[in-house]
């Protein structure tokens, strides 16, 4: 399953960050899933350069550049 990654990106300030994150609403709180958007009001629109992910250590949602990404892994909690 990969559904939950550990993805290391190169931040704007030039610092490596690891991040555990998915994209899978099975795995986020209920109480983070992004809501409907009200009627008469324009949904938010990322760049298709850009990933959109939750955060499991930050518990929020938070976003990276695909050009950033210098390595994605399956997340093992165990550490094997």
């Amino acid at each position: 399953n990969y559904s939950v990654l550990v993805v290391s990106f190169v931040k704007k300030d030039g610092t490596l960050r690891n991040m555990i994150c998915t994209q899978d609403m099975d795995y986020i709180p209920i109480e983070s899933r992004p809501k409907p958007t009200p009627e008469g009001k324009e949904k938010k629109i990322l760049s298709d350069d850009v990933a959109r992910v939750y955060d499991f250590e930050a518990k929020g949602w938070r976003s990276f550049a695909y050009d950033a990404v210098t390595d994605v892994n399956m997340y093992n909690p165990k550490g094997n």
